[in-house]
Formats: C-alpha cells, sequence, structure tokens
C-alpha cells in the first residue's frame, strides 16, 4: 500500500480459482471503494488449460479488468519479471509521491474500514450463482442480473411463461442475453439449464 498507488496480484491460479468463488468481482469493488485513485492489476503467468476456468475466461476477465473496470493492467512473465516490475515502481513512486499525497488515516484504520463484508447482497450472491454454471461467465452472469436482479425475478418471469403454454419460450429466454463485450450470447445450452433452475 501507497498513498497514491494500491494494486493486487494475481497469479493465473489463483484468477482462476477467485473467478469460480467470486472473490474477484468483490476484491475489484473493494480496491474501487478505497478512495485511491491509481489502482494497478498485476497479473503474473499466461492463460493456461488445466485450470478451473478456460484459458478465453482468464483472458476475458483481465481485458475486462482493464476495459470495463478502469484498472491499470500489467503483465509479468514469471515471479523474477514480477519483482522487476515492483522496484521499477518503487522507484517511480518514491520519486513522485509528495506530502499532500499522503493518508492522513493511519494503517489500522483504513484496514478496518475495507474488511470483507460477511453479508453480500443479494444481487452479487446471484451473480456468484449464475456464475458456476458451464458456459456461464461471470460477465454473462452479471448480464442475466442486470434484467433479472434476484432468483425470485428470473423466477417470476419463467413462470409466467410457462403459465402462458410458452414452454420453449421460458427455455430460451436467456439465450440472447450477452455480456459485457456485447457480442458473446450467453447461447443455448448455458441458457436452457439456467432456465430449468429456476423453473
Amino acid at each position: 500500500i501507497n498513498a497514491e498507488y494500491m494494486g493486487e496480484r494475481k497469479q493465473m491460479s489463483d484468477l482462476s480459482s477467485s473467478i469460480v468463488s467470486g472473490r474477484f468481482h468483490s476484491q475489484k469493488q473493494r480496491l474501487r471503494s478505497c478512495g485511491i485513485s491509481n489502482l494497478i492489476y498485476l497479473f503474473e503467468g499466461a492463460p493456461c488449460e488445466g485450470l478451473s476456468v478456460p484459458s478465453s475466461a482468464l483472458e476475458t476477465a483481465m481485458s475486462s479488468t482493464m476495459l470495463r473496470d478502469g484498472f491499470r493492467v500489467l503483465f509479468s512473465p514469471n515471479v523474477e519479471g514480477t519483482a522487476q516490475l515492483l522496484a521499477l515502481l518503487t522507484e517511480h513512486m518514491n520519486k513522485n509521491i509528495t506530502s499532500s499525497g499522503l493518508l492522513d488515516a493511519t494503517f489500522e484504520c483504513w484496514n478496518k474500514q475495507q474488511a470483507v463484508s460477511r453479508e453480500m447482497d443479494l444481487r452479487s450472491t446471484f451473480v456468484h450463482m449464475l456464475a458456476q454454471v458451464r458456459g456461464c461467465s461471470v460477465e454473462k452472469a452479471e448480464a442475466v442480473a442486470m434484467q433479472y436482479p434476484t432468483p425470485a425475478s428470473l423466477r417470476r418471469k419463467l413462470t409466467q411463461l410457462v403459465k402462458c403454454g410458452s414452454n420453449e419460450e421460458a427455455e430460451s429466454l436467456l439465450w440472447n442475453i450477452q455480456g459485457a463485450d456485447g457480442q458473446r450470447r450467453l447461447g443455448p445450452a448455458a441458457g436452457t439449464l439456467l432456465a430449468k433452475c429456476f423453473l
């Protein structure tokens, strides 16, 4: 932590597990609310197969961190590269930090304010639920939650369609919902599975 900069380092294995658990989304939210303008995400290593999420999902998560969430994103090939980057960043910060940039609050006070809440709001919990379904990335789950912010609202819509005799329309309700990139649809497989979960 520095008065003007704050960063988070993620290896690919950690990024993968934090996407699955939902920590990645909540960590970014806490960083954005810390009051520091220069936020840095350092991704270490290259996306690869064999992790809990596919490499394409890791690439999407990294790009959305920069393009949608507004973080400064740095990439490092390995631990040695990370050490070199951190040394350069430290040198840069030491040259540019001014007394006016120092935090008035103590670290203990700041740390207490940023502690993880034990009670996630309903929408965040819903997003994490949806993202557990194969084919439904966090970005697509967030897009679903934008239209149906609670499980009850999604169930109401699906039930309404079924009562009108539109079973096929109910199953295809979520197919065309698009992620943040505006291109990738949720699709028939994941969309139908999600609909059946709430019918």
